[in-house]
């Protein structure tokens, strides 16, 4: 009996210490992925931010060639696009971030992804009504009206892209912390699944209306340019 306890207190000794010197917690590696991937859209959103101004000046050049009009305007607004996308999933991961700081329970986790998932769906409507504006205006053949409504297609597309970039964002972070927390049961596992098809369809949806810009029919007559969407 005594030859037996000495071997378990030996091999403790091996053991325990290695893993305690070597093992990183899981909140911080969470953390540390999350922060590169932040990182990672950030520096898509300075890129984008950086290629905007000359992406507007092309569209507007009084002597571009008539018939570049349309990937003119498909530069500016994937551009917009790429600068709507990449800031909501920056914003996504830093509130992520933030709110897992703070040790929540996975009952509360669970009720913030619930929460996150609702708000986007308000905003994703709204988004929509908005590129329905646009869609349905009747173009005017002066310049002030056409700018005018070039800005609000802008608008919206930066709009959709943002709800989108959220989308996509928060299935990633579902799928993470489903890995954090493990599912319970199988109602946790019944929810992550129902919020991911939520938030697929709002994506999609999103992706649907940002489209909605570049699908364009585009003329110039002197100066001015006229874009109409399909």
């Amino acid at each position: 009996m005594r030859s037996k306890i000495l071997c378990a207190l030996a091999l403790s000794l091996v053991v325990v210490p290695v893993s305690g010197a070597t093992a990183k917690s899981v909140s911080k590696e969470f953390q540390e992925a999350w922060t590169e991937r932040e990182q990672r859209y950030a520096a898509r959103y300075r890129e984008a931010e950086d290629q905007l101004p000359a992406a507007l000046a092309a569209l507007n050049d009084p002597n571009a060639d008539p018939a570049t009009t349309k990937d003119r305007l498909d530069r500016a607004l994937r551009t917009t696009f790429d600068l709507g996308y990449n800031s909501a999933r920056t914003q996504v991961v830093t509130e992520t971030k933030a709110f897992v700081e703070k040790k929540p329970s996975a009952e509360r986790a669970q009720l913030w992804l619930q929460e996150q998932a609702d708000q986007l769906r308000e905003r994703a409507r709204s988004a929509d009504e908005k590129a329905a504006v646009v869609k349905n205006q009747t173009p005017e053949n002066d310049s002030a009206s056409l700018q005018a409504r070039l800005k609000n297609l802008g608008m919206a597309v930066f709009e959709a892209a943002t709800v989108k970039g959220m989308a996509d964002e928060l299935t990633l972070i579902d799928q993470n912390l489903a890995i954090y927390y493990p599912a319970k049961n199988a109602e946790d596992q019944r929810r992550r699944q129902a919020r991911a098809a939520v938030l697929g369809a709002i994506g999609q949806a999103m992706q649907a209306s940002a489209n909605q810009g570049w699908m364009a029919t585009c003329t110039r007559a002197g100066p001015t340019t006229t874009c109409m969407g399909n």
